[in-house]
């Protein structure tokens, strides 16, 4: 079968997509079009190890406010970003009985109040009737029980009006601190139910003028960062506000940021595990200009270092197998490392980079220091000497494909 006859539009295809590899290789830095990999000598630069990552401002501590009765919410009398003061009225439940309960309840304590009156009166009069004689001793024993049970049914009726001047008075919801509303949750008219789950009218701040910052990370970041570390983080929505501060703590989330019902739960990655890397910066805030829930960008610089020593991260991108294919498309040579002399320098937690001499590519262990993310620092293992394989040309084998097939 004649392939070119068969398919006539082979070629043109062949020859486009020759010119889109052509244009790619001559865009690619670094790369020439001919080179099957390229090489690159370690070299001294600046280089500094710095996390981003995104954050919340949330407050030391949050109070839910909810309702003890059942009802639909008749007023608000605060709103979001309100400052309130210990015992202050933020809302009234409305459960169809206003004042009914309570006044039957004080209605019923004021007559059973009456009756223990007149069985007391009646029992002194008893009283003295039988040390007189006039009356039975059974006579003078009923009296007494009289009173004692009049004495019980006022007991009753006051706990039963305590009772209904508790309902009473928890329809109206008053603020158990001083602080700042950071979320209404409820609307007038809403109905609430403090049946699970509970009804959330309210989220109070006790004190927004001392802030948390949780920098939310991945475990990568996690792995590199440590306390008295400098974050310096900017408002997402104002990027005009700035502020910073040290690192104090390192771990996960606090177990109440977990809770679904959290303020801010919304605004936690979503992950397959209930764990959240962060950090924790606090952040002084007399001025009142930043407030809990806003998010923020974060830059920490973990550590910098001036000419140090090193190489690009492609570098360690570079597996056994690729040379292999080189080997075997150029005609070079290759050593790897053993096993044996990978496991002698286990306990330093080295890297393997492939350097290239006289037409053989050559297995090293390195050790590298921080990395800005392009390129790695390397502590040992290299002088600067080396050809350090850093890219490899996969259009190259391509390439000469088509050349071949366009000369057959």
């Amino acid at each position: 079968m004649n392939t070119r006859q068969d398919f006539p539009w082979l070629p043109v295809v062949l020859g486009g997509l020759c010119i889109i590899l052509f244009i790619f290789q001559r865009s690619t830095k670094h790369v020439e079009s001919d080179a099957a990999f390229y090489t690159e000598k370690a070299q001294s630069r600046n280089i500094a190890s710095i996390v981003n990552a995104k954050g919340i401002l949330i407050p030391e501590e949050i109070i839910k406010i909810g309702n003890l009765i059942n009802g639909i919410v008749r007023y608000l009398y605060v709103d979001d970003n309100d400052f309130v003061q210990e015992g202050q009225l933020l809302a009234e439940v409305d459960d169809s009985l206003e004042d009914s309960g309570v006044n039957s309840a004080f209605g019923n304590l004021d007559a059973a109040q009456a009756i223990l009156k007149y069985q007391w009166e009646f029992l002194k009069r008893q009283e003295q009737l039988y040390e007189c004689k006039q009356i039975s001793l059974d006579a003078y024993q009923q009296a007494e029980r009289d009173y004692q049970e009049s004495l019980a049914k006022v007991e009753n009726a006051k706990s039963l009006y305590q009772t209904a001047k508790l309902i009473y008075d928890n329809k109206r919801i008053h603020s158990p601190i001083s602080g700042f509303v950071i979320a209404k949750r409820a609307s007038v008219s809403e109905a609430i139910s403090n049946y699970p789950p509970e009804s959330i009218l309210y989220f109070l701040a006790k004190d927004i003028k001392h802030l948390n910052a949780c920098i939310l990370l991945d475990d990568k970041q996690l792995a590199t960062l440590r306390t008295d570390i400098t974050a310096h983080m900017t408002i997402i929505a104002y990027p005009h506000q700035t502020f910073s501060g040290a690192i104090t703590a390192i771990g996960n989330v606090p177990n109440v940021m977990q809770s679904p019902d959290y303020i801010y739960a919304k605004l936690l990655p979503v992950t397959t595990v209930q764990l959240y890397p962060c950090a924790m910066v606090p952040v002084e805030n007399h001025d009142l200009a930043l407030r809990p829930g806003m998010t923020f960008n974060a830059r920490i610089v973990v550590d910098q270092k001036e000419n140090a020593l090193t190489i690009p991260q492609q570098a360690f991108d570079i597996n056994l197998k690729t040379i292999e294919q080189l080997v075997h498309q150029l005609g070079y040579t290759y050593q790897p490392l053993s096993s044996s002399a990978i496991l002698q320098y286990a306990h330093e937690n080295p890297r393997a980079v492939w350097v290239v001499e006289h037409k053989t590519f050559i297995q090293k262990l390195v050790s590298t220091g921080i990395s800005d993310g392009d390129f790695v620092e390397i502590t040992k293992g290299l002088d600067g000497s080396e050809d350090v394989v850093c890219i490899i040309n996969e259009g190259h084998s391509i390439i000469q494909g088509f050349k071949s097939y366009f000369r057959a």
